[in-house]
């Protein structure tokens, strides 16, 4: 039943709140950590909770950047879900909301769910629960930890880039300017294979 899913949903994103071991660079402006970011943005699509997805992100502008995700299972929409990434405290936080197919939220309407940063470079966007790993140019995993009485497990998405365009990051990104390539769907891995998961 729906409701049923709702509440898988709920569990899939109430994060474990474990202690993280990586921080910021000493020194990084809330606008730098964004635009270490920046890779995420682009069109992205894969299969994951019984359905298929599609998560949005655009660049960063005006001190944020901001993401929508929507499952469809069956043909509906199960949920939607728009992220930010904004400055908190010379940081950043990851915002977010779940909606059901009818636009109506799960919470509160002044409720939403906060993760803290925790580190960016060109391969990994981490904040204290989800995490975004760059796999090459075209992959990306998201991983969450959903964690139900004393058990959590990872769940990962698996997206695929579904288009190109003016609101993705130019090829060279990062603070180094290291090109990731041109024209190929390079692996990132020092194996040039796909992470692997065991958890969808």
């Amino acid at each position: 039943s729906m409701r049923s899913f709702s509440n898988l949903l709920t569990l899939t994103f109430f994060l474990s709140s474990a202690p993280v071991v990586q921080a910021q660079e000493a020194g990084d402006k809330p606008e730098e950590l964004l635009q270490k970011c920046a890779w995420i943005a682009g069109v992205w699509s894969g299969e994951a909770l019984g359905g298929q997805f599609e998560e949005t992100w655009n660049r960063p502008s005006g001190s944020s950047m901001m993401g929508m995700f929507k499952l469809v299972r069956e043909g509906k929409v199960a949920f939607y879900e728009p992220l930010t990434i904004v400055a908190k405290d010379d940081s950043l936080v990851l915002r977010l909301k779940h909606f059901d197919g009818s636009l109506k939220g799960w919470k509160e309407k002044d409720e939403s769910q906060e993760f803290l940063f925790v580190s960016a470079n060109r391969k990994e966007v981490r904040f204290k629960g989800p995490v975004f790993r760059r796999i090459s140019r075209n992959k990306m995993q998201i991983l969450v930890q959903p964690k139900s009485g004393d058990e959590t497990q990872e769940l990962v998405f698996n997206c695929k880039r579904a288009q190109r365009g003016a609101n993705q990051p130019n090829e060279r990104d990062g603070k180094d300017g290291e090109d990731v390539g041109e024209g190929e769907d390079r692996e990132d891995g020092a194996d040039g294979q796909d992470a692997k998961s065991e958890s969808r």
